[in-house]
């Protein structure tokens, strides 16, 4: 196949058949009268309907998909804390935020945006930043939910590090507030710019509250000596001259190779079946 440059005519016809791009004013109508379909305030309240499933139920029906040896333990750590059971428990959260009012502003979401899921990590440019590190159930869906799903995070953070529910809903308004902010700063921005903005460890630590700076610092710093290495070290061991991982049951174990033929035939069956064509 010959590669041909674009004439000018072609440019201008796809550059016709391409919708137009709306305005930043225009955006933001349309953003205002979607607040006339769904007013801010339907967000505020919420009451388990009657035919709300039990939670523990839809756990038990996501568990016939896990590997089975590993269900006690998932359990285990969520019994801990009301909290720990929050961040196990998404599927609970999405199954109530179904029912609820949303603008049918669909992103590509997070999908468990709590608190634990948001951290600080050193880019492939070797900068630390700070920002969500995990996207293990994120689909599209309504941009509300990762939002509400943060915000009931912060809250319930906050009771269970013992602090008044005064300070847990303050805490959880700034989020909600800071989100705004920072969607309206974006929304004047073009693609790369919003691409490439950042928080970085030092926009933290220049607002972080004198008595969290010095541990923050701390943290940071450590942060910045993690690496693949580390791993290493603690999970891989020399036998006879050999590098092997080391056991760890029943979170890391060896399996014999017809087993391992099989959950890979299994991977690539579900893979291929969860793409487009």
């Amino acid at each position: 196949m010959v590669a041909t440059a674009e004439t000018p005519f072609s440019q201008r016809a796809k550059a016709a058949a391409r919708p137009p791009v709306p305005s930043i004013a225009e955006r933001m109508d349309q953003g205002k009268q979607l607040r006339k379909q769904v007013q801010r305030s339907a967000h505020a309240d919420w009451s388990p309907p009657a035919d709300r499933p039990d939670p523990l139920d839809l756990l038990q029906e996501q568990d016939t998909t896990r590997e089975q040896d590993l269900v006690p333990i998932r359990y285990g750590r969520m019994l801990v804390s009301p909290f720990a059971f929050y961040r196990g428990s998404a599927v609970v959260m999405a199954r109530d935020l179904a029912g609820t009012p949303t603008t049918d502003l669909r992103v590509q979401a997070c999908g468990d945006a709590h608190l634990s899921n948001f951290g600080s990590f050193a880019t492939p440019e070797r900068n630390q930043v700070f920002d969500i590190n995990d996207f293990d159930e994120t689909l599209p869906a309504p941009f509300e939910w990762d939002l509400k799903r943060l915000a009931a995070s912060v809250m319930v953070a906050s009771r269970a590090n013992g602090h008044k529910a005064a300070d847990g809903a303050e805490a959880a308004a700034a989020a909600v507030r800071i989100y705004r902010e920072r969607m309206a700063e974006f929304a004047t921005m073009g693609h790369l710019a919003s691409w490439y903005n950042r928080i970085t460890g030092a926009d933290i630590a220049a607002v972080a509250p004198r008595k969290v700076g010095k541990d923050f610092q701390r943290g940071l710093l450590k942060a910045t000596h993690r690496d693949h290495l580390q791993v290493f070290e603690k999970m891989v061991s020399a036998e006879g001259g050999n590098l092997r991982v080391v056991d760890d049951p029943p979170l890391v174990l060896h399996l014999d190779d017809a087993e391992v033929e099989e959950r890979l035939r299994t991977v690539a069956k579900t893979y291929r079946s969860s793409i487009r064509d």
